[in-house]
């Protein structure tokens, strides 16, 4: 049911103020014409009396001189001080002072006497509009279960937004934010709070009022510790409206259900009439200051024109031309008043929307003289109903944007008012409701209760909070609905809101099985679980962990994660540092950790060893709520690996020896070799003695090079061949010193590859020596091992005049050698199946080819194993 359908059915009751009694009777019987009940008064005195003693007077039409004692302007100010109820004045006075006094009292309209009925009817239906219009309003945001404040804007020199003030704020905002009204109504947002708290709110704000456009957010607000929703919509001007809703305790269990609306308050205003006269040709005669103003013209200029060129009228909704009223009232003698939607143009093309009368002006001998042209400028009327309806709209789209539906149930008339989403939210269409129609759609087993709750609230002020299922008449659909309301006793009626719930319970359900399945797996987990909050509290621990930590889970969430009582240590027994801890970690990074080790003694004196992997928690603002951690006890796995280790060591020292005692024995056999070689008298004897002695040497440098290292995995040739040579070099002995140029790619080899390119390496090397530097005064020898497709090709070349006892050879086999070292060489890459070809063309050179093995290297190349 509209405003204006409310209005039509009611007999509304009038007191009507008027000291001439003539008066007071002519417009007695144009307002009983119209359907209303008159009550009248000569005295200001009475008409109080009458307005704060007879409560069924609804409106008051206020004459302003009533003799000689109080004025309407005072006996309304008295009355307005005990009674809410809209006055009109209606009075001869047109003076600006006079209209502008009564805009102080009241703006509920200004009546200038004998304007005629038509403007007299219309203003009072006008003032009871406005009147139920605002009580509704009003009643909407006082009783609203949804937080209400009203802000403006505030900007600074430059124009730009700047802080918000609190203009009005219901009881609702109060409860849902904490703030009395008393503590913000009049201050601003960075009077209340730091600046970095309160800029991100001012910039969402200022977005809003920028672009008209409403936004619905859900805000984390720091200074009250508090989740909210709010929804933000410009009114007018600077001002705009917050609809607030405190949903922290949703936020952290998802069962409190989020709610907003909105509410927009419109001041109307009211204004004085102009006055007109035409002599009987339709010309102007008189017309006064407010003529002149809303005309735009002056009245010594405007006199003795035709009043068309003075007055022009159009309609606002064609802009064709309207009919003079003076042309009318001159043709036909009556009393003529303006169609609705009339526009003004102002000779300076300023529009006002006009409301008038005319009337004849007659002679003594009842001939028509003239007209007297009486109008006013509605514009502000007709812009305050367009605010209205608008207001209707936006408060309509608000409970639309938070689902939001508001209903009101009259006792008397057992007639429920619902708003358009509370329609939607039940499933029912525009017709009239009953309290019998919205009792048969909540399911049967919830009715009983519904109806003890309303009566409970009624008879007894017992709050009236109650969700409940429905079946919606449209579709039969079952919804889930919350609803919360009020009794209003002084005019015995209930309002209320309703908010579909469904999803939010779905949500719900959804989120308990979860929660469930977590627990399930959790407390099945071989592995210790436990959650901490982002204090340090452990909040949550599984059977495993129970074990671990040698306590009942109901005394483990007593604890805090770095609680005295474990004695917390490292691996070595040490008292470890908190920035070591695993919460203490993963709350600075904002990262998981993984493995980090330490000791704890529990209730039974144990010491246990652990391993904890973490992972941090957050909400959904990225805001650190605490940690998940794994807990694995690896006391007897730590017991296993020392043990190992233990005998990983032993055999280490016993390696250590045994190589150690084969490179004593061969340096035994190389004293040996040496005295044995002094000793004889034959050079060729001698010689060979020595060269074994030389080769045994070798043998030690080799064998100390491949297998006295810290590790005995495969080595890259690298590595192995340039500090071979130098000890080779440094065994030989020359009488001039003897350079070498040796490059080798990253090629891994096994031990035994490297074993025998050493042989070769120091075979070449002393036959060098021997027998190609002999005139040489700086001898040089160039090695390179570098892969290719056929394997590892290692090139030797020294710079001596070439080896007479050097032999060619090629892929199949090797020849005979007049010497042993060289029948070595060929025997030792035989033997790892590669190719060997010796060049003697000016300077020796041999070129061996090894194969392909399958060792990977460093450089991707495999190597013989």
């Amino acid at each position: 049911m509209t405003v204006a359908e409310g209005v039509a059915e009611r007999r509304h009751t009038i007191l009507l103020v008027e000291d001439e009694r003539i008066i007071a009777l002519s417009e007695t019987a144009m307002l009983e014409r119209h359907g209303y009940r008159i009550v009248t008064c000569a005295t200001g005195e009475q008409a109080v009396e009458l307005a704060i003693n007879d409560p069924e007077i609804e409106l008051v039409l206020m004459d302003i001189n009533l003799g000689s004692g109080i004025d309407g302007t005072q006996a309304a100010e008295m009355i307005l001080a005990e009674r809410d109820l809209p006055v009109v004045f209606l009075s001869s006075h047109t003076e600006p002072e006079v209209v502008e006094k009564t805009e102080t009292i009241t703006s509920y309209g200004y009546i200038v006497k004998n304007t005629g009925e038509t403007v007299l009817i219309a203003s009072v239906k006008m003032a009871f509009r406005l009147f139920e219009s605002r009580k509704l309003s009003e009643d909407t945001f006082r009783h609203s279960m949804n937080g209400l404040c009203v802000h403006r804007m505030l900007y600074n020199a430059d124009g730009e937004p700047f802080d918000c003030e609190y203009l009005k704020v219901n009881e609702a905002f109060e409860l849902h934010t904490g703030l009395s009204a008393q503590t913000v109504i009049g201050r601003t947002i960075r009077d209340l709070y730091p600046d970095e708290q309160a800029r991100g709110v001012i910039e969402l704000y200022a977005e809003v009022v920028s672009s008209g456009e409403p936004v619905r957010r859900e805000l984390f607000f720091e200074p009250t510790n508090g989740w909210f929703e709010v929804s933000i919509f410009a009114t007018r001007d600077d001002e705009f409206t917050v609809v607030v809703q405190n949903i922290t305790a949703r936020k952290q269990s998802e069962q409190v259900l989020a709610a907003e609306k909105e509410w927009l308050n419109v001041t109307l205003q009211s204004v004085g009439d102009a006055v007109i006269a035409t002599d009987v040709d339709g010309h102007v005669a008189v017309m006064n200051a407010v003529a002149e103003k809303l005309t735009g013209w002056k009245a010594e200029t405007a006199e003795g024109r035709p009043l068309c060129e003075i007055l022009r009228i159009v309609s606002a909704l064609t802009r064709k031309t309207c009919e003079n009223p003076v042309e009318q009232v001159l043709r036909d003698g009556e009393v003529v008043g303006l169609a609705n939607h009339t526009v003004l143009i102002s000779a300076d093309g300023t529009e006002y929307q006009i409301a008038d009368s005319a009337a004849p002006i007659k002679g003594a001998d009842g001939s028509i003289i003239g007209v007297v042209l009486v109008f006013r400028d509605v514009t502000e009327e007709y812009r305050v109903a367009q605010a209205l309806s608008e207001s209707e709209s936006d408060m309509a789209r608000a409970q639309s944007m938070a689902q939001l539906g508001s209903w009101r149930f009259d006792l008397g008339s057992k007639i429920v008012i619902a708003s358009d989403q509370a329609r939607e939210i039940y499933g029912v269409g525009d017709g009239e409701l009953t309290i019998a129609c919205v009792q048969s759609l909540p399911l049967p087993e919830y009715r009983s209760m519904l109806d003890e709750a309303l009566a409970a609230l009624v008879e007894n002020g017992t709050p009236y909070d109650v969700e409940f299922r429905v079946r919606r008449q449209s579709d039969g659909a079952v919804r889930f609905i919350h609803s919360v309301a009020e009794y209003d006793a002084e005019h015995e009626r209930v309002v209320g809101m309703i908010q579909d719930i469904t999803n939010l319970k779905d949500s719900e359900q959804a989120t308990r099985r979860e929660h469930e399945r977590f627990a399930m797996i959790a407390d099945t987990s071989p592995v210790g679980i436990t959650t901490v909050d982002e204090k340090g509290n452990i909040t949550y621990a599984n059977s495993a962990a129970e074990l671990i930590l040698g306590l009942e889970r109901d005394k483990i969430t007593t604890r805090t994660y770095d609680e005295s009582a474990w004695k917390i240590t490292d691996m070595n027994g040490e008292p470890l540092p908190d920035e070591r801890l695993p919460f203490n970690l993963v709350k600075s990074t904002g990262r998981s950790v993984y493995d980090v080790q330490h000791s704890i003694v529990r209730s039974d004196y144990t010491r246990v060893d652990l391993s904890i992997n973490g992972s941090p928690i957050f909400d959904d603002s990225s805001r650190f709520r605490g940690m998940v951690a794994s807990i694995e006890d690896i006391t007897a796995r730590r017991r296993d690996e020392k043990r190992i280790e233990a005998l990983v060591e032993e055999k280490d020292r016993a390696l250590r020896e045994s190589h150690h005692r084969v490179t004593n024995n061969m340096s035994i056999v190389h004293s040996l070799l040496s005295l044995h070689a002094d000793t004889l008298r034959d050079d060729s004897a001698r010689q060979a003695l020595s060269g074994a002695a030389s080769r045994v040497r070798s043998m030690i440098a080799l064998y100390n090079r491949l297998y006295r290292r810290e590790s005995h995995a495969p080595m890259s040739i690298r590595d192995f061949l340039p500090p071979l040579v130098d000890d080779i070099i440094r065994v030989v002995r020359l009488r001039v010193p003897l350079s070498a140029d040796v490059a080798a790619d990253d090629t891994v080899l096994p031990a035994q590859t490297l074993r025998t390119i050493g042989i070769v390496v120091n075979e070449l090397v002393t036959n060098s020596v021997k027998h190609a530097f002999s005139e040489i005064e700086e001898p040089r020898i160039t090695i390179k091992a570098s892969r290719n497709g056929a394997g590892l090709t290692i090139v030797y070349q020294d710079n001596g005049p070439g080896s007479p006892n050097a032999a060619t050879s090629d892929s199949s086999g090797v020849r005979d050698s007049a010497r042993f070292g060289m029948q070595l060489v060929h025997a030792m890459v035989r033997q790892a199946g590669g190719t060997i070809a010796v060049e003697t063309n000016g300077q020796m050179r041999v070129t061996i080819v090894l194969p392909e093995t399958r060792h990977a290297s460093a450089g991707g190349m495999n190597a013989h194993e």
